[in-house]
């Protein structure tokens, strides 16, 4: 299970990734989703989140998703 939070300040951006998220997931609370999936389907959602959102995340919250990929390969 994936546990995605996130906050933009953009209200499309954030619209545009709730819709993305939503495919895939269940909404847990605002801006919080838990993404049930096999692995490789969580590490595609990764991969779209890294190319098309990382860039509009502070870097803080971006670092963390190596982090995930390397949980998901375990």
């Amino acid at each position: 299970m994936l546990i995605v939070a996130y906050d933009f300040s953009n209200d499309k951006t954030r619209a545009s990734f709730s819709k993305y998220l939503k495919k895939f997931g269940e909404k847990i609370q605002y801006s919080v989703y838990g993404i049930k999936n096999s692995p490789r389907v969580l590490n595609n959602i990764l991969s779209v989140i890294e190319h098309k959102y990382k860039k509009k995340f502070k870097k803080m919250k971006s670092a963390k998703l190596p982090l995930f990929r390397r949980f998901l390969k375990n």
